[in-house]
């Protein structure tokens, strides 16, 4: 909400990421937070909250808040073993998105092909009515 110019720090919107490291709910929270500091090699709790904090403060010092379109238009981002998972238990409801590498970032998404508005690939009927039939 930041990028999209609502608000001008994360904690100003009730529901989200930040303020659920900031201020964790003592019950009903949505993240792992063993696994989190875990997986970014982290001990304590307290030292993630402080961290995650500087890590926004930078972010929003750099003033960079543009659309980032593998964050906004992509169910998910990381590996390629991790987005397959995700995709196999999505099911039907991945139906269309395929793992695609993200050459620039060095990552991978799980999102639609991008193709040009109109220009459909062949024996695709996806999202299409035919009218003269």
């Amino acid at each position: 909400m930041v990028r999209a110019g609502v608000v001008s720090h994360p904690s100003q919107w009730a529901i989200c990421g930040y303020n659920e490291i900031q201020r964790p709910k003592e019950r009903y929270g949505i993240i792992d937070f063993p696994c989190l500091m875990n997986l970014l090699n982290i001990n304590g709790f307290e030292n993630l909250k402080e961290s995650h904090y500087n890590w926004v403060a930078e972010g929003l010092k750099q003033n960079d808040h543009q659309h980032i379109v593998k964050w906004t238009e992509s169910v998910g981002v990381g590996s390629k073993s991790f987005l397959e998972t995700v995709k196999e238990e999505l099911g039907y409801r991945a139906r269309g998105r395929n793992v695609l590498e993200d050459k620039d970032s060095d990552s991978w998404q799980l999102r639609e092909d991008q193709s040009a508005y109109g220009a459909y690939p062949q024996n695709d009927i996806t999202n299409r009515y035919f009218w003269d039939i």
